[in-house]
């Protein structure tokens, strides 16, 4: 008898122990001290590359693009410079400058593309610039990852040195 008293006392401690520790971590996380939004932004946040790893190459310079037409049928264009800014090295590509320079063609055909179907009302909008940055950029590492085998970023980012828009 006395061997089963002394085995649901230290059964009772055991679950005691559990209950308060679980509580103590319940409220911790209540009371903020789990990670917290800005701490996980501050993580995720990419440092920008040493000048030494990228090289920047011009793609248009001074290029009028012809926007998608509004409902008053007015002809509406935008003259843009742009310039790419890659890596210098990529995992599973042997030479980033020639595979670039063979996808020249399709590359200024995706940007032409992407203005055509923008129109002037939306290129009036100051945000518009920073996600046809993203998008290119997306899109143009897609381009450019097609055939390999690794997905790696290769363009890291775009510059519009011109933003013209009538």
């Amino acid at each position: 008898m006395e061997g089963k008293n002394r085995f649901s006392i230290i059964l009772l401690v055991i679950i005691a122990a559990l209950a308060i520790a679980l509580a103590s971590m319940a409220v911790f996380v209540l009371v903020g001290g789990g990670a917290s939004t800005k701490q996980v932004e501050k993580v995720v946040q990419i440092t920008r590359p040493a000048d030494s790893q990228v090289t920047v190459k011009k793609i248009f310079d001074k290029k009028l693009m012809n926007l998608k037409m509004a409902e008053d049928k007015k002809l509406s264009v935008i003259q843009i410079s742009a310039e790419m800014v890659y890596f210098n090295k990529v995992t599973g590509i042997k030479d980033i400058g020639i595979k670039l320079t063979s996808y020249d063609g399709e590359m200024k055909e995706l940007i032409g593309t992407y203005f055509q179907n923008l129109t002037l009302e939306e290129v009036k909008k100051p945000e518009t610039k920073e996600k046809a940055k993203k998008d290119l950029i997306k899109q143009i590492n897609d381009l450019l990852n097609a055939n390999e085998k690794g997905k790696n970023d290769i363009v890291y980012t775009i510059n519009f040195d011109e933003w013209f828009y009538q």
